[in-house]
């Protein structure tokens, strides 16, 4: 369990009285209950919500900073003018007829715009998650601001993207992308990352482990994983099964690449 300590080691901005009880909550009810697992998810969060404080997308934005968040829809500053401090108007431009989204007159994309810890961005997102939690998301987007809800949904939204087994082998540079397309804001991610690691006792020192995973899926490949493992360096659940089978042939307890797997599969860490 999450440490008012450690949160605020972890996100020191963050208001942990407000938030602790929340998260640890939302983590436990999504098995995000491992000090990497931990890790991953509060990195991601700290930089989506600004260490838990900003948790609506604020979208009054410059024509600098247009040309710089959309250089394809604003290529110049006369393209960006129209937009620029002007939210309502440049959501239900850049959000219009995709993620659900009806055309620019709808106003779904400013309504559904990002909210809470992960940027929930969308109608179909906010309708999914909604019917995922039970809650009214489509009439009332703005619960994704408050503590309670905004934990609970990106929790949920982590375990739906199947993050936890990706955590366990530390793949923090597939975890970003899976979370935001890219690899946007990777380097601050990365840092929060290799501070929440030792504050939750995880037994990793931060290094990404995507090469790594490469030689993995090769030996499990070797030690007859079916289906045969994509040698890619993405963990999805296919490695994730044949990662399990081999732990059960070696007799090993245990998740992720601890030692003793690696050690079974003959693999250096600095591999």
């Amino acid at each position: 369990m999450l440490t008012a300590a450690q949160l605020n080691e972890i996100m020191p901005k963050a208001d942990a009285a407000r938030w602790l009880d929340r998260l640890n909550a939302a983590m436990a009810a999504q098995d995000i209950n491992n000090p990497m697992r931990m890790a991953g998810f509060l990195a991601h969060v700290a930089v989506e919500s600004g260490q838990l404080r900003t948790l609506v997308e604020e979208m009054g934005y410059s024509e600098a900073r247009l040309m710089e968040v959309w250089p394809q829809r604003f290529p110049t500053i006369a393209a960006a003018a129209p937009f620029a401090n002007n939210p309502a108007k440049l959501g239900n431009f850049v959000y219009a007829d995709r993620l659900g989204n009806g055309p620019p007159e709808s106003g779904d994309g400013f309504h559904y715009r990002g909210r809470g810890l992960l940027q929930a961005t969308g109608r179909d997102h906010y309708r999914e998650s909604g019917a995922a939690l039970n809650l009214d998301l489509l009439g009332h987007p703005e619960l994704l601001e408050q503590p309670e809800f905004a934990s609970n949904e990106a929790a949920w939204w982590w375990t739906k993207k199947g993050l936890n087994p990706v955590a366990d082998v530390g793949a923090f540079k597939q975890s970003t992308v899976m979370i935001n397309g890219g690899l946007t804001g990777y380097d601050d991610r990365i840092a929060f990352w290799r501070r929440a690691l030792p504050a939750l006792g995880a037994k990793s020192d931060g290094t990404d482990t995507t090469d790594m995973l490469i030689h993995v899926q090769r030996a499990l490949n070797r030690h007859g994983a079916q289906p045969l493992l994509k040698e890619d360096g993405n963990w999805g659940p296919k490695s994730e099964a044949a990662l399990d089978q081999f732990r059960a042939q070696a007799h090993l307890s245990g998740i992720g690449l601890d030692n003793a797997v690696l050690a079974a599969l003959e693999i250096n860490k600095a591999a």
